[in-house]
């Protein structure tokens, strides 16, 4: 399988953003639940695909989110109740995998708690760019009782295997915003394991590491998925040798 490199990742998922994003989202909320293993193949095939954005080209998925165009019609406020119910769901019709079943190989139990991991990595940063009246609405009381004891099982099966520091931020986060806690929004905002930090807040240049303030931003007019500190550094970001944002710009229509 080839290896793409950070900046051709995010150069691939943010032209599928910017052209199926919408229908992504349409696909994972208009998917009847029904408990049964295609609810799997579905979860590996488009939620995947809403994973990747998220992690390669999150500013489409911010954008998306925060959309007030007509056609979107608030659909990305209503993904995270959904993808909640989907990975619920997926945990029943897997549970002899995790938590249930004979044990697994070090290797097996990193691969089914890391799928787990990337959902609700994805989950979480969808409830981090909701309004915060709409927060405590994404779990119903059953399915945040069911998921805070599943996430309680992922953690205890967590010792030994070579993510465990990543995997174990991302359930224990998870495990506060369902008792309610308050959490830090920002820096759930930017949760992503293990891929490398990204901060929708600082200079997209990659030599800059300066956060952009609210009195002076210049943002992407093509894309607006891209935030930067000075006109200079918009300008030399275009052509940056590293992640030359001209290779990662599409227009969208939401």
């Amino acid at each position: 399988m080839a290896q793409y490199s950070p900046a051709e990742n995010e150069a691939i998922f943010s032209r599928l953003a910017a052209a199926y994003l919408p229908r992504l989202v349409d696909a994972a909320l208009e998917q009847p639940i029904i408990v049964d293993t295609g609810l799997v193949g579905f979860i590996n095939g488009y939620i995947a695909a809403l994973e990747a954005i998220q992690r390669c080209a999150p500013g489409f998925l911010v954008g998306y989110m925060d959309s007030a165009d007509p056609t979107t019609s608030g659909k990305g406020r209503m993904l995270p109740s959904r993808l909640a119910q989907l990975i619920g769901i997926a945990a029943l019709i897997r549970q002899d995998h995790v938590g249930t079943g004979q044990p697994l190989s070090v290797y097996h139990k990193e691969v089914h708690l890391g799928q787990y991991a990337g959902l609700c990595t994805l989950l979480l940063f969808l409830i981090a760019w909701l309004p915060d009246d709409r927060k405590s609405a994404v779990f119903s009381e059953p399915l945040r009782a069911f998921l805070s004891k599943l996430v309680s099982s992922w953690l205890a099966q967590l010792s030994g295997i070579p993510l465990e520091s990543h995997f174990r931020q991302i359930f224990t986060v998870l495990k506060l915003v369902l008792r309610g806690s308050v959490w830090d929004v920002d820096k759930l905002r930017n949760l992503r394991v293990p891929f490398p930090h990204y901060n929708l807040a600082k200079c997209h240049l990659s030599v800059c590491d300066k956060a952009v303030g609210s009195d002076q931003i210049y943002q992407c007019a093509r894309c607006r998925t891209v935030l930067y500190c000075s006109k200079a550094h918009q300008k030399a970001d275009w052509d940056d040798p590293r992640t030359p944002h001209g290779a990662m710009c599409y227009s969208r229509a939401w």
